[in-house]
C-alpha cells in the first residue's frame, strides 16, 4: 500500500520570505533527487509551507524527510503526517508517473511557486 506523507513547515511571518521559499525548494529538490516517492504538491500560506509525496515505505520516507529538513532548515518547526493511499482503479494507475515510462519525473514542476 502507498502512503501519502504531508509535511508542514512553520515560517516566521504570514507568508514565507524568498529565503524561506528557497530553503523549502531545496528540501523538495533533494527529496525528489533521492527518489523519495511521487511528488504530489507544494504550497505556502498563512504561516506555513507544505508539501506532499506518495511513498511506498513510510518509515524510510520519514527518516529521509527529517534528515533533509535538518540539512536545509535546521531548527525549523515542522510536522510530518501520513495517511494510507490506495489507487482506486486502473485509470488512476495508468496516470501514475511511475507507470509512464515515456514521462520522466523531472517533467513535473516541483516546489513552491512564489519567489522562484
Amino acid at each position: 500500500m502507498r502512503t501519502l506523507i504531508s509535511v508542514s513547515v512553520q515560517v516566521d511571518g504570514k507568508w514565507p520570505t524568498d529565503k524561506e521559499l528557497e530553503n523549502g525548494n531545496a528540501v523538495i529538490s533533494e527529496l525528489s533527487d533521492r527518489d523519495l516517492g511521487k511528488f504530489i504538491k507544494a504550497g505556502s500560506a498563512m504561516g506555513s509551507m507544505d508539501f506532499a509525496y506518495e511513498v511506498h515505505d513510510e518509515k524510510a520516507a520519514r527518516a529521509m524527510i527529517s534528515k533533509t529538513m535538518f540539512k536545509h532548515l535546521p531548527g525549523w518547526q515542522h510536522s510530518i503526517q501520513s495517511a494510507p493511499r490506495k489507487i482506486a482503479n486502473d485509470f488512476a494507475a495508468a496516470n501514475d508517473l511511475g507507470q509512464q515510462p515515456n514521462r520522466r519525473q523531472n517533467d513535473v514542476k516541483r516546489g513552491f511557486g512564489m519567489g522562484m
